[in-house]
């Protein structure tokens, strides 16, 4: 599965920043609701969601990484709704790629925390 995905993703590689693979649980808070979900993909712009239920209609919320095997507290980033389908979502973050880069070094390799070169 893992292998599928990230084959997928190279094939549609068309980004600034470079995405990772990541199979990392987190949520998202939007209001007073805690959705929890699993994080497939991860950049500094953004990331897919895979919830275990069709989602609420919202546009802007916060997804918390809940990271505590590699960082000491989860880290919340601010993200609108770049697209939905059924139980994905895909969310870019409002938080500048560059300050992201910092926050996202553990978990992310180094080709993802630069600009790519070829765009």
């Amino acid at each position: 599965m893992k292998d599928l995905v990230r084959l997928k993703l190279e094939q549609d590689e068309r980004r600034i920043y470079a995405r990772a693979v990541k199979f990392i649980s987190g949520c998202v808070l939007v209001e007073d609701k805690v959705l929890n979900c699993m994080v497939i993909d991860l950049s500094v712009n953004g990331a897919r969601l895979l919830f275990d239920r069709p989602l609420p209609d919202f546009q802007q919320a916060t997804v918390r990484l809940a990271l505590r095997l590699r960082l000491a507290n989860p880290i919340d980033l601010p993200m609108r709704v770049a697209w939905r389908d059924s139980m994905l979502l895909g969310v870019s973050f409002l938080d500048d790629p560059g300050d992201l880069a910092v926050v996202l070094e553990p978990l992310l390799p180094e080709e993802c925390l630069v600009p790519s070169k070829d765009l």
